[in-house]
């Protein structure tokens, strides 16, 4: 008997797995679109370094840099809370 109980939560927690992991899932896409966009901005940033300076840009892309990363870190939360609780 305890046996079939084990195999009947089994069966009834599959699907609420494979839901988690799909939502995970979701939430990761979307801090990988969050992080790819802060790396794009650091590598332009890089490879133009010598007009950033000519020009006296430094802050403005700072300030650019500060705010992709500032909205990866949010989603960044949001996944590993999400993680935890499931």
């Amino acid at each position: 008997a305890s046996c079939l109980a084990g195999v009947v939560v089994i069966v009834v927690l599959i699907p609420v797995t494979k839901f988690v992991a799909g939502w995970l899932s979701g939430i990761q896409k979307i801090l990988m679109k969050a992080r790819d966009e802060r790396v794009s901005l650091n590598n332009e940033l890089m490879n133009a370094m010598k007009i950033v300076k000519i020009q006296a840009w430094e802050e403005n892309f700072r300030s650019k840099l500060t705010n992709l990363r500032n909205i990866e870190m949010l989603k960044l939360r949001r996944y590993y809370i999400t993680s935890a609780i499931s």
